[in-house]
């Protein structure tokens, strides 16, 4: 159906034709009407219908005044921050391992460990902004597994490989936008018992396979400044 306005016929076309030309007043000239090629109506919403246009409108509404955007709270503070910390799953015993341990890999317990996880949390259907590993074999194994399930790419950072503690974690946090608001750390022991325990100012184990998360409310990173939310064991799912 056109948009486009219709016509209708000026009050100097509608005059009876055989009305005697005496002493007539001559009419106004009447405003003209806009060309039938002007422009549509463009604030209409798509899903209204037009109604069919049977007689002529004798007045057109006012259009609506658009409405003041809502000014932003001057009280809301920092974008909080979710940090997720996902201990590797089981890689077998490092004595009987020959090879660089940076080079061990997930054990098949492991393995089943990761998956279970990942299916956990695809049924919860968690999200994350990014997926973060320590790039030693165990840990990246966990993590690529982990991030397929929940539609990530894992990104490998070597300062999750070793040492990471509370300055190196500072650093990171800091170099993410405001709009990253949930990241995945997967790494090692005892870096994560440690970091995590020194968050939430308790003590707290990280197993092997083991996932907690800690809200930091105003994304500092300090002792005792992070809200322990949950903490899910590697045996608390089977399969």
């Amino acid at each position: 159906m056109s948009n486009e306005v219709p016509s209708y016929p000026m009050d100097s076309e509608t005059h009876p034709v055989n009305e005697p030309p005496t002493m007539e007043t001559p009419a106004e000239p009447a405003e003209s009407e806009p060309a039938r090629d002007s422009s549509p109506f463009t604030d209409i919403e798509p899903e209204a219908a037009a109604e069919p246009a049977t007689a002529a409108v004798s007045t057109l509404a006012p259009e609506a005044e658009p409405v003041p955007e809502a000014a932003p709270s001057e009280s809301a503070g920092p974008n909080p921050l979710e940090l997720y910390f996902l201990r590797h799953a089981d890689a077998g015993d490092p004595m009987t391992w020959a090879g660089d341990d940076a080079d061990r890999p997930l054990s098949k317990k492991g393995r089943r460990q990761a998956k279970r996880l990942a299916r956990v949390l695809a049924d919860l259907n968690f999200r994350a902004d990014a997926v973060l590993t320590s790039p030693r074999l165990r840990s990246a194994d966990t993590a690529r597994i982990v991030a397929k399930a929940i539609g990530k790419k894992a990104h490998a950072d070597d300062r999750l490989g070793i040492d990471f503690g509370e300055e190196t974690l500072a650093g990171l946090v800091a170099e993410w936008d405001a709009d990253v608001r949930k990241v995945l750390l997967v790494g090692h022991d005892p870096d994560f018992t440690h970091l995590v325990s020194w968050l939430v100012g308790a003590s707290i184990t990280m197993r092997k396979g083991a996932l907690a998360r800690l809200d930091l409310a105003d994304r500092t990173v300090s002792a005792g400044h992070a809200s322990l939310r949950w903490l899910l064991p590697p045996d608390a799912v089977a399969g």
